[in-house]
């Protein structure tokens, strides 16, 4: 009876997808269950990691479940032909740096001539700045073993916003006045942004810092928010038809963000180090793009069938 319900009141947050029109409500009433149980699974992972790193760093050495060489320079890193593997001319962050700025490129230039949709400058950006930081790096431009600036700390802010996004999105779906989710969403970015100016500081941590934070602003208020009934949001959430893919390639990205720190000099580093994780996470990144236009061209099936 509730199922029913739900299907002739419950409005998709924005678009939905065909695939629904041939699936029985079992079928949607188990994805929707299992997107729950991964939204509780990503949170988890993400703030055991948090609490692990910021326990770790402000333990004095006592504690060393984390990898030294991730620990001090933010990142798991292949050692730059005189040894060095704070990042200065690290094989890995070079690559970083190419890969990001390559994929950028990719979605402007899928946008323009293959999509032919407006460019996704959220992506793109985020891309540019995350390589550009790699850059950096690489160059050793940027002192990031010195405590951060407040221009670097507004920095982090913006980035965060897409974090603060999530928390939006997602209480907005659910039905919470917009102007709340607006409040709420502000004091996220302005808690997380006075956590790493408080607890962590230097800027070799940003990158970290910041993919961590926006993931589990995007996961844990729909752990809270969106329970199993809400069906119909949930399978717009976690792409429709790309329900599995996206679940595989999330849980892939948290898995190397594990990986990382947990197996950096053992071996992880001989293989490329931290690249795999700007891999995993355009990997997800492009899926999310290329399911959500996909579901536009379908068109929205609310309009075709009643739900």
């Amino acid at each position: 009876h509730n199922y029913n319900k739900q299907r002739t009141t419950q409005q998709p947050a924005t678009t939905m997808y065909t695939d629904i029109q041939n699936s029985t409500p079992t079928e949607l009433k188990k994805k929707a269950k299992q997107s729950y149980y991964a939204d509780i699974f990503w949170t988890l992972l993400n703030i055991v990691f948090l609490g692990t790193w910021l326990y770790q760093m402000n333990s004095e050495g006592k504690v060393t479940i984390f990898d030294d060489q991730y620990m001090e320079n933010g990142f798991c890193n292949l050692p730059s032909e005189d040894g060095n593997v704070n990042g200065k001319e690290s094989p890995t962050q070079i690559a970083c740096f190419g890969f990001d700025w390559s994929m950028a490129a990719l979605v402007i230039y899928l946008a323009l001539t293959v999509w032919k949709v407006p460019i996704s400058w959220g992506s793109a950006g985020y891309l540019v700045v995350h390589g550009l930081a790699h850059g950096l790096v690489y160059m050793d431009i940027a002192d990031t073993s010195k405590d951060i600036t407040t221009g670097g700390l507004v920095i982090i802010f913006v980035i965060l916003a897409m974090g603060a996004y999530g928390v939006y999105d997602t209480m907005k779906n659910v039905g919470i006045d917009k102007k709340l989710a607006i409040i709420v969403s502000i004091l996220v970015d302005i808690f997380f942004t006075g956590l790493f100016a408080v607890n962590l500081k230097k800027g070799v941590y940003v990158l970290t810092y910041v993919n961590i934070v926006i993931n589990l602003c995007i996961n844990m208020p729909r752990a809270l928010l969106v329970p199993p009934t809400k069906v119909y949001t949930r399978l717009e959430a976690f792409l429709g038809p790309y329900f599995y893919q996206y679940i595989f390639l999330t849980t892939l990205m948290n898995v190397v963000i594990w990986i990382e720190p947990l197996f950096c000099s053992k071996w992880f580093a001989s293989i490329g180090g931290h690249i795999w994780f700007d891999i995993s996470l355009f990997a997800v990144m492009f899926l999310n793009l290329y399911a959500r236009l996909n579901n536009k061209k379908s068109g929205n099936i609310c309009e075709r069938k009643k739900l």
